[in-house]
């Protein structure tokens, strides 16, 4: 009654628009208005009077409770005595009432008037002759999932209240339906009455309000949360094209850049701006409340902050997911590591260093549901064929292909799709902000880049999914195990698993994979094994489906085949690996190989067998690198990488390899290029190489054929030591990079006629004693002759050209290392100067110590 009584006071003076809205909960308006229900409550008012008088007045009592009789309010029992849909009810009225300056509470938004002022600094003044907008402030913020978007809506309304004199409104798209968030439009920015807001019956006439009426008076408008969806853009495009007082301002958020840009038809960024970044002392603040809410991040100790430090560095990541000093902070992040540590320790920072080695944290953390189904939220609107393409890239592309063309033409082979159809998918993805396309390094190509959340949420969603009992399509297991992950032990109801596609697994200590359960997984496209030092053989005989194949550091691997073998019992096991006799049986299928790091493997099975091949990769296999691998009917081999020593007999047979568009045959290792001289055949074959052709530390003595592959772009033949001469070079006219470092050409036939050359390397090459002039190739930037004594004319170089020449010395030498000094000169346009320069690599100071074994110094 008290409350009452101050409201119907408040209501009959200072604050007439004070809405009263009775609930009704044991009692009904009905049980009010009886006579002996009033006598009942003033006995209760005047026994409480006696004692407390000044506070309770009964007359004012009796005029509070005639107040209460004319107001309508809810009812409970009008809502089948729920108290579920009675709590409904109330918080639906409640906002109805709400004045339109109640602003929300932003005490708890950390660094709020420095994001605030950030963000208000980042709007830009749309000047366009044809926008509807002329005028106004415009800013697309976008940034993914769990970064502040939303929180930094309501902020910046409470920070714009005053300037628009209350006239602001955020919009969240799909919290409430798009009609009712129209009239809450109407209601907070165009001040209409109750009557005509609730006078407005579709979206069509709350559209005909809007454009009315914007134009009026200047607001501050956020549309939050636009997604790629046809629906959502729609809804916001209705906002936009109202128009808008010119000294209004207007915002939109997205996870995805591409959907700003296109609801500003904003080709040139002018108003997208990425979500600006936490500091490292808010973001420390913020982790300190979840993981030491006792400890004050002012009165921590210097070993303290740098324990805080390092666990606030496991929350930083840059776009493309790498941990980077300096990049943007994850506050969901920062808070679920937080309820991490809070568990090991709430008080002693100093304890959390012992744990920053702990696999998946934010895993393993209490609030791994929340952050990861935030992410998710884009992610749950896929239908599967796109779900499976994002797990594909977050997962199982691996870190070889990372540049757009090498991603599109896997995932395009893997799924069995046309490269169009791969692409239009891509697209869609990067416009949902899952995904994006960054340049890489060398800015020659693009990059399909995800964020490291991203991936964590990737294997966090099929941990779960392979957990339950329904079908598997993909298993991703890194943690160590002595045995198979739950969703591969399993029985299969039909002795194999029909939607299990890919597999991943890593640091799995059994010794073998039985051939009995590698047989239910027969319909696999995808098969990885990292890190499972135990195994000793791999058996992979009826994986007809299987197009990857990748086995990276499987120390104790020493053979793995693709054919049956009578050596299995009816469990599958493997008796001796010596027992194992290979058939001719194949994987059809089998387009991409990836062998990387087993020093242990002994041999290789037939991959000439395997008429798919499209990219064969083999390095740091010294063991098997006896014996060279054949590719005779590999016809479709698009890029083959392999290490090459002086063991193997010979190299590689290039004749059938007709597809082939990259080469690199060398080794990283091997110094001395030991062996007698040979001639790599078939290089004429290989006339579709467009890209890189890599011959380094072979004992080639030739190179036939290397004038018909006109379509390179760069050739390096860095430490042939026995290569003496090769074809004229004039017919390879897209080339623009060419090394002939530690060989022992004597000239370059045919060189000052390749007009796309950008680069000339001929280091340290003892017998070169001609250079052509090249002065008339305009694209030509850097030369380096450094330490061709026979070299005796310089040629004549374009304008701009770096030549460097003069000699490299040794300086000093010790019994475990050697120390160079690299004087060079270079020779510009305008004149010679002389300076340090900075190209000394690790090979060349091996080189030379080996070329300078019998000097002395």
């Amino acid at each position: 009654m008290l409350e009452l009584v101050e409201f119907v006071k408040a209501k009959k003076s200072d604050n007439p628009e004070l809405e009263l809205f009775p609930l009704f909960f044991k009692i009904s308006v009905h049980d009010l208005s009886g006579e002996s229900f009033e006598h009942c409550w003033k006995t209760a008012w005047a026994d409480i009077a006696k004692d407390d008088p000044d506070r309770f007045n009964l007359s004012w009592c009796t005029k509070a409770l005639r107040e209460l009789r004319g107001s309508n309010g809810l009812k409970f029992q009008d809502f089948q005595h729920s108290e579920v849909f009675y709590r409904e009810a109330i918080v639906k009225e409640i906002s109805l009432l709400l004045p339109p300056d109640l602003l929300d509470d932003t005490s708890d938004v950390i660094g709020y008037d420095r994001l605030c002022k950030t963000t208000a600094g980042m709007f830009v003044q749309d000047i366009s002759v044809d926008s509807k907008s002329w005028g106004t402030h415009k800013l697309g913020l976008y940034g993914m999932g769990g970064l502040g978007k939303t929180t930094m809506c309501r902020a910046l309304c409470k920070y714009f209240h005053e300037d628009f004199y209350g006239r602001v409104c955020h919009v969240e798209l799909g919290s409430k339906p798009p009609l009712e968030l129209q009239k809450m439009v109407m209601s907070k920015l165009l001040r209409l009455g109750k009557e005509v807001v609730e006078s407005i019956t579709s979206t069509d006439v709350g559209r005909k309000c809007l454009k009315d009426n914007m134009r009026r008076e200047p607001v501050f408008l956020v549309i939050d949360n636009v997604t790629d969806d046809s629906t959502s853009r729609t809804e916001a495009l209705a906002y936009l094209e109202a128009g808008f007082h010119p000294h209004s301002r207007i915002m939109i958020t997205s996870r995805s850049e591409d959907v700003v840009q296109a609801l500003f038809t904003d080709p040139k960024s002018t108003f997208c701006k990425a979500m600006p970044d936490l500091t490292e002392e808010e973001a420390g603040f913020i982790f300190l409340q979840g993981a030491a809410p006792q400890r004050a991040l002012d009165a921590l100790t210097d070993e303290e902050r740098r324990v805080l430090s390092l666990c606030l560095g496991q929350c930083c990541f840059a776009s493309d997911g790498r941990p980077i000093k300096g990049e943007q902070y994850h506050p969901l992040a920062l808070r679920a590591l937080a309820v991490y540590y809070h568990e090991i320790d709430n008080v002693n920072v100093l304890s959390w260093e012992n744990h920053l080695e702990d696999l998946d944290k934010l895993k393993h953390s209490r609030e791994s549901s929340d952050v990861f189904g935030i992410l998710g939220l884009q992610f749950s609107t896929f239908d599967m064929r796109k779900k499976l393409v994002f797990l594909d890239l977050a997962l199982y592309c691996g870190t070889s292909r990372k540049s757009y063309e090498n991603r599109v033409s896997w995932l395009a082979d893997i799924h069995e799709e046309r490269r169009r159809a791969m692409e239009c998918q891509l697209q869609h993805l990067k416009r949902s902000g899952i995904i994006n396309f960054s340049p890489s390094t060398c800015e020659t190509d693009m990059m399909i880049t995800i964020h490291d959340l991203y991936k964590e949420f990737a294997e966090w969603y099929v941990s779960e999914w392979a957990g339950s009992e329904d079908m598997v399509w993909c298993v991703y297991h890194k943690l160590p195990t002595k045995c198979l992950p739950y969703a591969l032990q399993r029985a299969s109801a039909s002795n194999f698993w029909p939607e299990l596609k890919r597999i991943w697994l890593q640091n799995l200590m059994c010794v073998i994979l039985p051939p009995y359960k590698v047989q239910e997984w027969r319909n696999i496209m995808v098969l990885q094994l990292h890190s499972c030092d135990s195994l000793t053989v791999l058996h992979l005989h009826g994986l007809s489906c299987l197009r990857h194949l990748e086995l990276v550091g499987l120390q104790n691997l020493e053979t793995f085949y693709f054919a049956d073998s009578a050596t299995s019992d009816s469990k599958g096991s493997i008796w001796h690996i010596e027992c194992l006799r290979p058939t001719q049986t194949t994987l059809e299928s089998l387009q991409y190989v990836v062998l990387k790091k087993l020093i242990s493997l002994k041999r290789l099975p037939d991959f000439s067998m395997c008429t798919l091949l499209k990219s064969f990769k083999m390095t740091e296999c010294d063991k098997v690198l006896k014996t060279t691998p054949s590719f005779r009917r590999c016809s479709q081999l698009e890029k083959l990488h392999m290490d090459w020593n002086s063991c193997q007999e010979s190299l590689p047979k290039l004749n059938t390899l007709t597809s082939l568009t990259s080469l690199w045959i060398g080794s990283t290792c091997n110094m001395d290029c030991k062996g007698n001289a040979r001639v790599l055949e078939g290089l004429s074959a290989c006339t579709q190489l467009q890209g890189d052709l890599t011959l380094c530390y072979l004992p080639i003595r030739s190179l036939p054929g290397l004038e018909k592959l006109s379509q390179i772009r760069s050739l390096w033949l860095r430490n042939c030591r026995h290569l003496k001469e090769i074809p004229d070079v004039s017919a390879l006219t897209q080339l623009e990079v060419l090394n002939i470092s530690f060989t022992m050409l004597r000239g370059i036939p045919g060189v000052d006629r390749l007009f796309k050359l950008e680069r000339l390397i001929c280091t340290m090459c003892d017998m070169l004693s001609t250079l052509p002039d090249l002065h008339q190739l305009l694209n030509l930037k850097y030369l380096n002759t450094q330490n061709c004594p026979k070299l005796r004319i310089i040629p004549r170089l374009p304008p701009q050209c770096l030549h460097v020449k003069d000699q490299v010395r040794l300086m000093k030498r010790t019994e475990h290392s050697s120390q160079f000094f690299c004087q060079g000169q270079f020779e510009i346009r305008s004149g010679e100067t002389n300076g340090s320069f900075p190209l000394m690599t690790k090979g060349m100071a091996h080189e030379m110590v080996n070329l300078h074994r019998s000097s002395s110094f």
